[in-house]
């Protein structure tokens, strides 16, 4: 059966650290990919799965944020915003990532 997280246990969690801690996850599972000497399409999978962390902790702050907001979590929203805009500009810019989905599409 499929549930909804009981939100009450997150009211008093450290966004912040988990969100740092998922992003620096995140950050070195890209570099695991764009180690690896040769890229496949599991790269694109791998790149797809890497932040699902990060994505997990969003989805309960912004759920609980849009649902039961206090003025501690609207300060919060002003500062995991950046951070997680700041990841996804990182990723999106990586040029060393581009050039592997590139060759990727460029052999399909």
């Amino acid at each position: 059966m499929i549930q909804a997280p009981d939100f009450s246990t997150y009211i008093d969690f450290d966004y912040l650290s988990a969100i740092r801690a998922a992003i620096a996850l995140a950050k070195t599972r890209i570099e695991a990919i764009k180690a690896q000497p040769t890229h496949g399409f599991a790269a694109i999978e791998a790149l797809e799965t890497c932040d699902e962390e990060l994505n997990e902790v969003l989805q309960v702050f912004y759920n609980l944020l849009g649902t039961d907001s206090t003025d501690r979590l609207q300060e919060l929203a002003q500062e995991t915003g950046p951070i997680s805009a700041a990841f996804a500009s990182d990723i999106s810019q990586d040029e060393d990532l581009f050039a592997i989905i590139k060759k990727l599409w460029d052999t399909r």
